[in-house]
């Protein structure tokens, strides 16, 4: 390799370091930024409360990305954090951040199954249904995991260089499910509005969907942002 090549090599590698480092740090002070700001409601709602299963997945969907966004950190800050990996060893962290992120959507899912049996006054033909699809999508995504993380290529800086085209469809299949599900909470929610006039139920109903809206805002640029991406979705450890 000639010296003029090494020295553009190793300037695509220090900016492509700084753009992923930059990226966690923003993501890790949003949502410490975001727990930090609700932290009161969340102790006297949440935490002096009695241990449930709604509980359970209110505080993984909670803490699991940020826990996940501090260890990145801890990986890697512009690759001066002096942890280097080997080849094998970007394959298996690849493999861990597609667990945690495959655990991630499953439990944001489920929780949104939850808003839709409240709002549906536990209709169990259509959270049957729900649930199924839900396994399907569940099992699918998956497969689509198990099939492209073990087709990545890497190149000597733990940098995913090329993944299966396929890869997309798990971003498709997220953002059709979740699509369905705020769908429903919309219609519910319209449907209320025309039924019901002040009180506190419109005011609960109007939280409900402000909230089902921003958050279901920031999946769908998510999905999209990375059905885009392709070979950039699974983030590289640090620079060897």
């Amino acid at each position: 390799m000639s010296l003029a090549k090494a020295i553009s090599r190793s300037l695509q590698v220090i900016l492509s370091t700084q753009t992923v480092s930059r990226s966690e740090v923003a993501s890790a002070a949003l949502l410490s930024y975001d727990i930090f700001l609700t932290f009161g409601d969340e102790v006297e709602f949440v935490w002096l409360k009695q241990w449930s299963l709604a509980k359970a997945m209110y505080i993984s969907a909670r803490y699991i990305p940020w826990i996940i966004q501090m260890v990145l950190l801890t990986v890697n800050v512009d690759g001066t954090t002096g942890l280097l990996f080997k080849m094998e060893d970007c394959m298996k962290w690849v493999i861990v951040q597609a667990i945690f992120l495959q655990l991630t959507i499953t439990i944001v899912d489920v929780i949104l199954i939850a808003r839709v049996y409240v709002l549906f006054q536990r209709n169990k033909p259509l959270i049957g249904t729900l649930i199924s699809l839900l396994f399907i999508e569940i099992g699918y995504m998956t497969f689509v995991l198990a099939h492209v993380v073990s087709r990545l290529t890497f190149d000597d800086n733990c940098f995913v260089i090329s993944s299966p085209s396929f890869f997309v469809s798990y971003w498709i299949v997220a953002l059709f499910y979740q699509t369905l599900l705020y769908a429903l909470t919309l219609y519910k929610f319209i449907q209320h509005i025309r039924s019901y006039k002040g009180g506190l139920r419109r005011s609960f109903l109007r939280c409900f969907i402000e909230d089902g809206t921003w958050a279901f805002t920031l999946i769908f640029g998510w999905h999209i942002h990375g059905s885009s991406l392709e070979k950039d979705l699974l983030l590289p450890p640090s620079v060897v």
